[in-house]
């Protein structure tokens, strides 16, 4: 992971120190063994010179030029080839030919060769043609490019997502894509039943060019950069459109500042689902509670990053109610604000439910001064959406970030109304 950051920035031959994983849970001698041991090797480090080269022809860097495929030969071929290269994510891919990437590409008016953004940790830079290739090697129809265009925006945005850290993390952590606004329809992105499953063509095919692009692109390669445990099934993909009509409140995007009519792509970072269902209560305030006290469990990332001490980069929790759960709630006059408060009032737990262990450690989580553990620093950065068919049946996606909202735009920010805006 080290030597592929390195080579992202220009520095291929950084001499890097090796620090055994994990340290957070050892004593405080076995730390200090350790540090022993690292430094001469840093000093030795810092010491020596680092040879530097030019970013963009780092070793270690994937070039996707598009003529590739056409030399390739038959699609088993390609697809031999393009998985022994470690580009693809054990799929097989659609042959970017130059043929396709330029069909995809009449679907923007950004140049080719415009740098949308560079993704860390490898420092890649996401041209517009890069994130085609990809596109077209996710499955994705010409349509489909504007939203994967905008995902790689709000990609970006480092403060908030920190693709750094989800690509590099231990944690189960991917990237989940919301559609909202009018080009859900157009594109018949699945909002309703088994909207995060498998069977509808824009939310596997967008949800995996995201995917695809952060291993092509930002170097995330499992199990050389990308550090998962256990990983996630939505590193394959994972994207979905706001149930807008079946919601009795504001969708996300206008919640965010946007018009209605404006579509827009909000991109956030589960660490795992945790399903609820609820099919006793008879009242949105007891199906809120019961999805409340399933929120508060303790192994919980959002539980222990943000409690008592936030972290400064802990994540946003996100809660996707079915229709019904919603109607339920608005039924007992709640808005989306009393949601957030009411959940954010019981999703918590005693400092207790951690384990004494954690008070021989970081001091933040011994509890001083606030024995409860909550899933959110404040009630407001609980993100509420509603999504999926009928059933009594929720979802919790503990979050390893906080969420981006951007709009799909022109390159001059005028808003998109339909896909065909862009046909040349």
């Amino acid at each position: 992971m080290g030597k592929v950051t390195a080579a992202g920035t220009g520095m291929p031959d950084l001499p890097i120190v090796f620090i055994p994983h994990p340290v957070d849970t050892l004593a405080e001698q076995e730390i200090w063994s350790l540090v022993d041991e690292a430094i001469p090797g840093i000093v030795r480090s810092l010491t020596s010179p680092v040879r530097a080269a030019a970013a963009e022809g780092a070793p270690g860097k994937k070039v996707f030029p598009t003529e590739l495929a056409a030399q390739a030969g038959s699609t088993e071929a390609i697809n031999r080839q393009f998985y022994e290269r470690g580009w693809t994510d054990g799929l097989p891919i659609t042959p970017p030919t130059r043929r396709a990437v330029e069909a995809m590409l009449a679907f923007t008016d950004r140049a080719p060769q415009e740098v949308l953004a560079t993704l860390p940790p490898r420092g890649g830079s996401a041209t517009v043609e890069k994130v085609a290739v990809n596109a077209v090697m996710a499955g994705c129809v010409p349509e489909y490019f504007p939203l994967v265009l905008t995902a790689v925006e709000a990609m970006a945005e480092e403060k908030d997502i920190n693709l750094r850290g989800i690509v590099t993390t231990t944690a189960p952590t991917t990237l989940a894509v919301m559609i909202n606004g009018p080009l859900r329809k157009e594109l018949e992105v699945n909002a309703g039943a088994g909207c995060l499953g498998s069977g509808w063509r824009a939310n596997a095919a967008i949800g995996r060019a995201v995917r695809l692009i952060v291993l092509n692109i930002a170097g995330g390669a499992p199990g050389i950069v990308d550090k998962s445990t256990l990983g996630h099934p939505g590193k394959y993909a994972l994207c979905f459109a706001e149930n807008e009509e079946a919601s009795p409140w504001q969708p996300l995007h206008v919640e965010m500042g946007l018009a209605r009519d404006t579509s827009a792509v909000t991109l956030f970072t589960p660490q795992g689902l945790v399903s609820m269902c609820e099919l006793a209560s008879h009242t949105g305030k007891g199906v809120l509670t019961t999805i409340a006290h399933s929120m508060a469990h303790p192994a919980g990332g959002n539980i222990v990053r943000s409690s008592p001490e936030p972290f400064v980069d802990a994540g946003r929790p996100a809660v996707i109610l079915p229709p019904e759960f919603a109607a339920m709630a608005a039924k007992d006059g709640l808005s989306k604000d009393d949601v957030k408060d009411f959940l954010w009032e019981r999703a918590q737990m005693p400092y207790t439910a951690i384990g004494g262990e954690w008070e021989m450690g970081r001091g933040r989580f011994r509890g001083e001064g606030s024995p409860i553990l909550r899933v959110a620093s404040r009630a407001s950065e609980i993100m509420i959406a509603v999504a999926g068919g009928p059933g009594r049946q929720a979802a919790y996606f503990p979050n390893f970030s906080r969420p981006v909202t951007k709009p799909v735009v022109r390159r001059d920010g005028t808003p998109v109304r339909s896909v065909y805006d862009f046909r040349k």
